[in-house]
């Protein structure tokens, strides 16, 4: 088994108004104030946040990813993050033999909206693959001498 030093964290919708207005609102008033404790308390330098409750959206799961830690406030599109996501929801669902696909959209409130597609594949109860896309723009390039 290997570890990681970031949490997968899964929300669910409890106040009253549209699901993803939920996640949203309840992320933007209480959870970055108080991040940099949590992450010290789980000794992680990152959390990975998902919903299921995405309303009418056009995706499977909603994410956002703070990773203080590594000097990432919020990252518009955790393909890493999102790819573990994607092999433990497989994981955890008892069906020996299945395809799994989800549309995931993060990014969207910090307005870098973007989405990723997971896919997994799991033969007599083990995971065969894991795939991670999406559509992506360079945003920096160099050289690295050694």
């Amino acid at each position: 088994l290997q570890t990681t030093d970031d949490l997968n964290v899964a929300l669910r919708a409890t106040k009253q108004g549209s699901p993803k207005q939920s996640f949203v609102k309840a992320l933007e008033a209480h959870f970055p104030a108080r991040l940099a404790g949590l992450l010290a308390e789980a000794k992680a330098s990152g959390v990975h946040l998902y919903t299921r409750d995405c309303g009418e959206a056009d995706w499977d799961l909603q994410a956002r990813m703070y990773a203080p830690g590594m000097g990432v406030i919020e990252d518009p599109a955790t393909g890493s993050a999102n790819c573990a996501l994607a092999a433990f929801l497989a994981h955890c669902d008892d069906t020996p033999d299945a395809h799994y696909a989800w549309t995931i959209a993060q990014g969207i409130e910090m307005g870098r909206p973007s989405q990723l597609n997971a896919r997994v594949d799991k033969v007599g109860g083990e995971l065969t693959a894991v795939r991670i896309g999406g559509r992506c723009v360079m945003v920096a390039q160099g050289e690295l001498e050694v």
